[in-house]
């Protein structure tokens, strides 16, 4: 069952309305003084570390991979982990473009998908 044009706007009237970007604008300044003033605060406040962190060796590091690995505990949240991130990409990469396309009423010629800095047309081909 298609809903009605109006019905699907309806929900995003709130994101979509011309005031939305100004009050976006203002949130993310506000949280970018804030995180400039909480990390003047942790320069100020934490002190510097007296002794001088000795480097591991990279078998050591090895050795804790390995461990990892081998950990009971790790395999039973690993699997959870990855699917919930294969969930979110899912729905980031399979349903934004309609999302826009269809609620939005967007073209495809109206948002990317893509990182501006890397086109399609400058990969070279593989061959």
């Amino acid at each position: 069952m298609t809903k009605p044009d109006g019905m699907r706007r309806t929900a995003v009237k709130p994101s979509a309305s011309p005031l939305a970007p100004a009050l976006l604008v203002r949130v993310f300044l506000g949280l970018g003084v804030l995180c400039v003033l909480m990390a003047a605060a942790v320069f100020t406040v934490v002190p510097e570390s007296v002794k001088k962190p000795v480097p591991e060796p990279f078998s050591h590091q090895i050795q804790g991979v390995i461990q990892v690995f081998q950990s009971l505990t790790f395999w039973r949240i690993a699997p959870l982990t990855m699917l919930s991130q294969a969930g979110f990409m899912a729905v980031q990469g399979l349903w934004a473009g309609p999302w826009l396309r269809d609620v939005m009423s967007l073209d495809r010629t109206d948002f990317k998908l893509s990182s501006p800095t890397v086109r399609p047309d400058t990969i070279p081909p593989f061959s």
